[in-house]
Formats: structure tokens, sequence, C-alpha cells
């Protein structure tokens, strides 16, 4: 049977791209992002502090800046299995969208789903 494009996508429940995508990426991804950028002023203050011999400064930045990444990285997280339920929500187990992903999250559930799928052969 013959399937144009379109009637798949529809068939396979298929999620838009575009504006809405990017919005749902925006919004699930701007405070990490702004979690980033105060890491990395604290870890190039801390190497500031530190060339100038104030290494207890340059240690309290730099552990403000390692808070910083691990909300980040959390962050992160919680936004890629936010993106990745709204993308995959009407889809079949054998259809996955990763749209919205960073390469490493798109990997992980890429990889979780193959073992889904073995599982239930």
């Amino acid at each position: 049977a013959n399937i144009d494009g379109k009637a798949l996508m529809q068939k396979i429940g298929w999620v838009e791209t575009g504006e809405s995508l990017n919005a749902l990426y925006k919004s699930t991804r701007t405070t990490a992002e702004q979690h980033a950028r105060v890491r990395n002023q604290l870890f190039m203050n801390a190497v500031d502090a530190y060339l100038k011999g104030n290494k207890k400064l340059a240690k309290e930045l730099s552990t403000r800046g390692r808070e910083h990444d691990q909300e980040m990285h959390a962050l992160h997280t919680q936004a890629a299995q936010n993106i990745y339920e709204q993308r995959n929500a009407k889809l079949t187990l054998k259809v996955i969208d990763l749209h919205g992903l960073h390469c490493d999250e798109g990997i992980k559930k890429l990889e979780a789903r193959g073992s889904a799928i073995r599982n239930t052969q």
C-alpha cells in the first residue's frame, strides 16, 4: 500500500516541529542555560582570584560554580524528560521523536527504547 508522507505522519501520531518545538525547547531549557552562564562567570572569577593569590575566594567561587553546574545538569535532565514525553505521548513503541533533545539525551532515550522493544519480543 502506498501511503504519502503526510498520511504516514498522521497515522503514527507525528508531532509538528518548527515554532511549537522551539517554544517547548525554550520554555524548558531557559533556566538551565541561565545556570550555565552563572557557572561560567563564577569559574572565570575563580581563576582570576587564584591568579591574584586569593585562594580562599577562588575556592568559594569554584564551589559555587560547581553548584550551578549540578543544578544546570539536573534542569537539563528534567527538560529532556518533559520534551521527550510531550513529543512521544502519541507515538507507537517502534516510532521515536528525539527533536529538542541534546545528543547525549537522545542517545540515552534511543538505547532505552531499543531495550523496551527487545523486551517485548
